[in-house]
């Protein structure tokens, strides 16, 4: 038989319409129709598009929430040594070594919130999986709980680190702060949390990424809520309006641009559709290696900042996802750079180029990827001017090893006495 509901919570679920909330009005909803005489804990359930039964579809990670969770959580650092003395003065409530180990083995002593543990003693560690492991207190380097430094992992977990992890439903749990808290702060902590998990999205994840999104506290009913959109690159995107940038941080951001085009002559625009973080982390090592500079850019913003510069031809009337990569230096090394990453990353390809000033099309752009690049050139032009001197040096040498011998063999043969 179901548990009937209490007057006060059917009020409360008659303010809440059927309907998803934006963020900052869902904040301020849950606020209002709150009834319980203690600080409820704010919660945000997210349903993934993912199957946790598969390995390559498992989300889990932490995040640090920028006004904490409103509660300082019990830590106890499991080390030796010196370490002991880092975690007493980052502030851990409770510090030991094998003792803590066998602590918790006989007494079953759970009285902490979180596990931090350095790496030599995660032999130890280890054969606490059944106490630990279920309560999710078992230390992880996937969440930064097996670790050297003992002191930084303390003072996050202090400042309020949240780890979240998809549970067998394909739904993530996690607290964002108290009731009383400020909206615009829980808002801060929510958007937090989402932006972690999106940067958490696994490779093998096909179809849309985050289903639903919940928002509650302990005693209160759940009120939907959306996002006005889903980043495709967190790095680069904002989540909600909250985060969205201000109008002298845009300024700042074209006049920037403006400066780098105005002084680059040698400029690529590339596409990036469907390229992953790793992909992405990769090819900026890849631009950065051959001399350039890398960045995504809004297709409305890349236009406005190229007008009156080089560039103005090529990016102009763009479409899709967009990028640009570009140098002061030398061209052919870049495109070198380029042509060989989008050879084995199919989904980076190339709009258009402008090299010393000229527009130059795809084809152009591999043809000059042929050429041998500066540094290759002045290297040949050093060999053929040092070679000759080279030569002599050797030629010069033998004759005095030479030299060298046939003294040596002579006074052996004794044909330098009178």
């Amino acid at each position: 038989m179901a548990r009937k509901q209490g007057k006060q919570y059917q009020t409360a679920v008659k303010q809440v319409e059927a309907r998803a909330y934006e963020l900052e009005a869902a904040v301020p909803l849950l606020q209002k129709i709150k009834y319980a005489k203690f600080d409820e804990t704010v919660e945000v359930h997210l349903r993934l598009g993912v199957d946790p039964k598969h390995a390559d579809q498992m989300v889990r990670g932490t995040v640090v929430m920028p006004n904490g969770l409103g509660k300082s959580k019990k830590v106890l650092v499991i080390a030796g040594g010196d370490k002991q003395k880092e975690a007493e003065e980052a502030g851990a409530d409770f510090v030991g070594g094998d003792n803590m180990v066998n602590k918790i083995q006989s007494e079953g002593w759970t009285d902490f919130d979180a596990v931090i543990a350095t790496p030599d003693m995660m032999r130890s560690v280890g054969k606490l999986g059944k106490i630990l492991g279920p309560r999710g207190l078992m230390p992880n380097p996937k969440t930064g709980t097996v670790t050297t430094d003992v002191a930084k992992a303390v003072k996050e977990i202090k400042a309020g680190k949240v780890e979240f992890r998809v549970d067998k439903t394909g739904i993530i749990h996690a607290p964002v702060g108290k009731i009383s808290f400020p909206a615009d702060k829980l808002v801060e902590n929510a958007a937090s949390l989402i932006t972690a998990v999106i940067k958490a999205k696994p490779a093998a994840a096909k179809g849309k990424y985050v289903k639903s999104a919940t928002l509650c506290s302990t005693m209160s009913p759940a009120s939907r809520w959306t996002f006005r959109r889903t980043p495709r690159r967190p790095p680069y995107s904002s989540v909600w309006g909250a985060h969205m940038k201000k109008k002298e941080d845009k300024q700042k951001d074209l006049e920037s641009l403006r400066r780098d085009l105005e002084q680059s002559k040698n400029v690529f625009v590339t596409g990036y559709e469907k390229l992953r973080v790793s992909q992405d982390l990769e090819l900026r090592k890849v631009v950065r290696g051959a001399g350039g500079k890398y960045r995504v850019v809004k297709n409305n913003l890349a236009e406005k900042a190229s007008e009156g510069t080089p560039a103005e031809p090529i990016l102009t009337g763009l479409r899709g996802m967009t990028s640009m990569a570009y140098t002061t230096s030398d061209p052919v090394a870049l495109a070198k750079a380029l042509t060989a990453y989008a050879k084995a990353n199919p989904s980076f390809s190339f709009k258009a180029g402008i090299v010393e000033g000229r527009v130059i099309d795809v084809k152009a752009i591999n043809d000059l990827a042929n050429l041998p690049s500066r540094e290759e050139i002045l290297a040949k032009l050093l060999y053929l001017i040092n070679a000759p001197a080279q030569r002599l040096v050797a030629a010069l040498g033998a004759v005095g090893r030479n030299l060298a011998v046939v003294l040596d063999q002579g006074c052996k043969e004794n044909k330098f006495t009178a």
